[in-house]
């Protein structure tokens, strides 16, 4: 009898150290090590046991079988929220006797099912593209706003077809520019170096030039792995000029986040991202500009919890997935909704939501109007260097739903990102693209006879505090020389004559969707692609204070028109 079959079923167990894998190993590891015993206990003779040389065929277990389409991704996410909750072991979990109940909406997640497999049907051709399309994976997390209740989540085609990595609670696959909100959040409620400590709004101009130079805290530029200036890259070569972070937003211009994140402070855009409920061990500890473009690694679900607390007008409330668990008759406790907290001022999230209505509305993500979303939504989307994963996270007042695309080999041991260019018979995919058209599908089934609801009319905040070399002063706030603040002088980026925000450009051919008009062409949809960061380097230390007690609606003053008008 093997003592803790967790870490021996070949199909994988519950926890990191008990994948597929591993349990292989360790299953070959004891078969033959009970063979080489049988013949020095006297039991087997030598020439027997060499003729033992191959590991036997695997045989389905019954429990795989049975875990088919979802099941076993739903399994394996309740299983584990009741271990997180309880203590219990895998093996403990394995002699069963466990009532549970779920928060899993069956008609969102066969909604949810069918989008993907849809798309997949429509996009996917792996007999005429293998070279392509094969390896390609979806994942995705619904989760319902008012509660934290996961409603649906896809995890991949089934653990039954031997695919037994849940997409949609697996970390490494970078979440691309569906960071930047954290950004934005972080400079309305910290402000930056111009601002003086007051949060700043989103009329606020940045350059957004490709190839511009990025400063760092102290005015002076980051340096590349060269010893050069370090010069971010956006996915097209348009000269912007300044623009405000509204419209670096809607765009998903890399450069304006590149610098914004400096004049912040890495560490409080972690604060804000922690507070909404992402885990510190999926961010990028490293202080360098990427941080700001999405090189960190959530999962789907909790992208999906993270993007609700914008929902909820700042307040937050942990994921979870199961309502109740009964052991022989006796209800354990601990299994309530989680208690909400407060994370950021309602004010900051309603403006958030503001900037990712129109995200939608008129920026990269438009597909979702296009494709005959009338709800009021707002959403962010995300691609990542070398599209090697899309992603597109939105959310109406109701629900909020994540969409990850990426292609990875499920059978390789370090499970590599390989790039999704040619994929589908196109040059590239962005979070605009397949992402966008999975969560459109699926919100439109998921939310049929839901009465529809507004958002939260979003209050005047900040003060309109561009960014150092700004072609002109704001109206609204005027900066005094401080030592804190980078000298326009301290910049390597060429000089630009500054453009007008929107209009005057050539007009896109009908299905260049993500297109910036531009004559010497160029697109953007918020790739991250750019290089290193060169930042100062380092981890800046966990995020100061709790989520809780924050001021904000309900239960609390908005300190929004304190912080100055925008212009």
């Amino acid at each position: 009898m093997l003592k803790g079959p967790n870490l021996y079923n070949p199909d994988g167990g519950v926890g990191t150290a008990a994948t597929p894998e591993k349990n292989t190993e360790r299953a070959k590891e004891r078969w033959a090590w009970v063979l080489d015993r049988e013949v020095a206990v006297g039991r087997m003779q030598k020439a027997e046991r060499d003729q033992f040389t191959e590991f036997p065929k695997i045989v389905d277990s019954e429990q795989a079988r049975s875990l088919s389409g979802q099941t076993g991704y739903l399994v394996d996410t309740a299983k584990k929220y009741v271990m997180k909750v309880t203590g219990l072991t895998g093996e403990e979990m394995a002699r069963g006797g466990y009532q549970i109940k779920t928060t899993f909406q069956k008609p969102r997640v066969d909604a949810l099912v069918k989008a993907v497999e849809d798309t997949r049907n429509d996009f996917l051709d792996e007999k005429a593209r293998p070279e392509y399309d094969t390896f390609v994976q979806f994942g995705a997390a619904s989760v319902d706003v008012k509660t934290g209740a996961i409603v649906a989540l896809y995890g991949g085609p089934g653990m039954d077809k031997k695919y037994f990595s849940n997409n949609a609670d697996t970390l490494g696959v970078p979440v691309g520019s569906t960071w930047k909100p954290y950004v934005l959040a972080a400079a309305m409620r910290y402000g930056t170096q111009n601002s003086h400590g007051q949060g700043i709004s989103a009329d606020s101009k940045y350059n957004a030039n490709d190839l511009t130079v990025i400063n760092n805290r102290d005015g002076k530029p980051l340096r590349d792995a060269s010893g050069k200036p370090f010069r971010q890259k956006n996915e097209g070569p348009y000269p912007y000029g300044y623009v405000t972070l509204n419209e670096a937003m809607e765009k998903s211009i890399n450069v304006p986040f590149a610098q914004l994140v400096f004049d912040v402070g890495h560490s409080k855009v972690r604060e804000v991202a922690q507070s909404t409920g992402i885990l510190k061990d999926s961010m990028n500890p490293n202080d360098d500009a990427s941080f700001a473009l999405g090189t960190s690694t959530p999962s789907a679900i909790r992208m999906a919890d993270s993007y609700a607390t914008f929902a909820a007008s700042g307040t937050h409330r942990d994921p979870f997935s199961v309502t109740s668990v009964e052991k022989d008759g006796k209800e354990l406790p601990g299994f309530g909704a989680p208690k909400e907290q407060r994370a950021m001022d309602n004010s900051i999230a309603d403006n958030i939501t503001k900037v990712l209505e129109n995200v939608i509305d008129n920026g990269t993500g438009t597909k979702v109007r296009k494709l005959g979303f009338t709800r009021p939504a707002a959403g962010k989307t995300g691609t990542t260097d070398q599209n090697k994963s899309a992603w597109f996270v939105g959310y109406t007042p109701e629900l909020s739903t994540s969409v990850a695309l990426f292609r990875t080999d499920p059978n390789s041991k370090d499970k590599k990102l390989i790039s999704m260019n040619g994929v589908g018979g196109v040059d590239s995919i962005h979070g605009g693209d397949i992402p966008a058209a999975i969560w459109t599908e699926y919100m439109k089934e998921a939310l049929k006879g839901v009465p529809v609801k507004e958002f939260p009319e979003a209050e005047k905040i900040g003060v309109t505090a561009d960014a150092s070399g700004a072609p002109s002063p704001s109206p609204s706030f005027s900066p005094s020389p401080s030592p804190s603040m980078p000298s326009p002088s301290a910049s390597s980026s060429p000089p630009v004559s500054p453009s007008p925000s929107k209009g005057g450009k050539p007009t896109c051919k009908p299905w260049e969707l993500y297109c910036i008009p531009d004559t010497n062409g160029g697109t953007n949809s918020g790739n991250t692609n750019g290089g290193p960061g060169g930042g100062t380097g380092g981890p800046s230390g966990s995020p100061s204070g709790s989520p809780s007690g924050r001021p904000g609606r309900p239960g609390g003053t908005s300190w929004g028109t304190s912080m100055g008008t925008s212009g």
